[in-house]
Order: structure tokens, then C-alpha cells, then sequence
């Protein structure tokens, strides 16, 4: 299930089309793309939450960190193609570090999906650490259990 549409990455630019496959960008690319970065946010969130992700108000949440992701990818795309967008030809959105960001606090349960629905536990142990600042620490000469 794709969080976006390749109609509302179009939306975001004005006086670009991505509809018929001699433009700058096809529509397949652009839903290709969509999928690509739906894969990547998805990745982040598996761990905590049933992927891909339901709820009314998550979902509303996925379809802007999508369009987001997909939106910078385009833009890169376009410019490598010779096509320079100018501010007033797109939307104001989030930069990648925000989106990453973002994600990231969802991982750490600093920031929740509240209608989301939550992995469930089937009796196994799942442990996950994220954090940069621990650094396990094993002497040899001592029993540490």
C-alpha cells in the first residue's frame, strides 16, 4: 500500500507534469520512486508498529513524510536532467534530515503513531537498542554474570 500518490508528488509543483512518459518525469518513475521511500519508512517503524501502517491519523502522518522523501528524490532527479525548479514552481516541505529525524523519534517512542497499530508480542523476546552511547564492557578476569 503506497503511503502517496504520484498525483500528489504532482501537486507539488506547478507548471511540471509527470503524466505521459515524454515528460521530464513518468508517472511509473514517480510511483517507483514512492515505493522505494514507502520501503524505507517502513524499515524504520517494523520493529514498533505492523508495516504497512493503518489508522486515519498515521496515515496522515506516512503521506507526508512520503511525499516529503519522494518530492527531494524528484527534485534531485529533475535537476540531473537539466531542469532547474524554483522556489515558486514547488511547495515548501520538509528538508531529508527532518524526515529522518522524524523517524527516528519514532523509533525511540519520542514521538507516537497514536492509532497505529502496535507490533504484538507471540511469546518470543524481541530486544532492540538504539542508542549511540553504550558501549558493552567484558573483563577477562572477573565472572560477570
Amino acid at each position: 500500500m503506497a503511503y502517496c500518490l504520484a498525483a500528489d508528488i504532482e501537486s507539488e509543483f506547478k507548471d511540471i507534469s509527470f503524466s505521459v512518459a515524454g515528460s521530464l518525469l513518468a508517472t511509473a518513475e514517480v510511483t517507483a520512486i514512492i515505493a522505494q521511500h514507502d520501503a524505507f519508512i517502513d524499515s524504520y517503524l517494523a520493529n514498533l508498529y505492523e508495516t504497512p501502517i493503518t489508522g486515519t491519523q498515521a496515515l496522515l502522518i506516512m503521506k507526508m513524510l512520503s511525499v516529503a522523501l519522494t518530492k527531494i528524490r524528484v527534485i534531485d532527479i529533475l535537476e540531473m536532467r537539466g531542469v532547474q525548479a524554483s522556489k515558486s514552481q514547488v511547495k515548501e516541505t520538509m528538508k531529508y534530515d527532518q524526515v529522518t529525524k522524524y523517524l527516528e523519534n519514532l523509533q525511540k517512542g519520542k514521538n507516537k503513531l497514536t492509532d497505529a497499530t502496535l507490533v504484538s508480542s507471540t511469546g518470543g523476546m524481541t530486544v532492540s537498542c538504539i542508542s549511540d552511547d553504550y558501549s558493552p564492557t567484558f573483563n577477562t578476569c572477573r565472572q560477570q554474570w
